[in-house]
């Protein structure tokens, strides 16, 4: 068996990944101020290292996204507004519900196979 010569690597596509994960982490820097105030003080200032480092390997945000930045906080109360309220989520299968007994309907699909939960979790 002769022996095959090493394949020559392409170093772009892993620098196009790289640079695919800096703007990754870059845009990340306009969610950090909204999620901080849903988060323990510890992981918050964990979190402020994070952005403390993020801005040094990779820039300041530009205007647009300190205004997008500012902006998500309304987002994300309007994303629950509408979750709580049930507005524009996915109607509920209507098979599943023609299908299940009322007393399964409200329970996860696990415990549709009784028998199985009985075995495994001594019920």
């Amino acid at each position: 068996m002769r022996a095959m010569a090493p394949r020559a690597f392409d170093y772009r596509f892993l620098y196009a990944v790289a640079q695919k994960y800096r703007k990754d982490a870059h845009r990340m820097l306009m969610t950090i101020p909204a999620s901080k105030k849903y988060l323990n003080p510890t992981v918050v200032s964990w979190l402020n290292e994070v952005e403390e480092r993020l801005v040094q390997k990779t820039g300041s945000m530009i205007m647009s996204e300190k205004i997008a930045s500012k902006l998500l906080p309304a987002a994300l109360a309007y994303t629950a507004y509408k979750v709580d309220n049930d507005i524009g989520q996915q109607p509920q299968y209507s098979r599943r519900i023609y299908r299940m007994s009322p007393q399964t309907q409200d329970r996860p699909s696990f415990a549709l196979f009784p028998r199985w939960m009985k075995k495994a979790f001594n019920v």
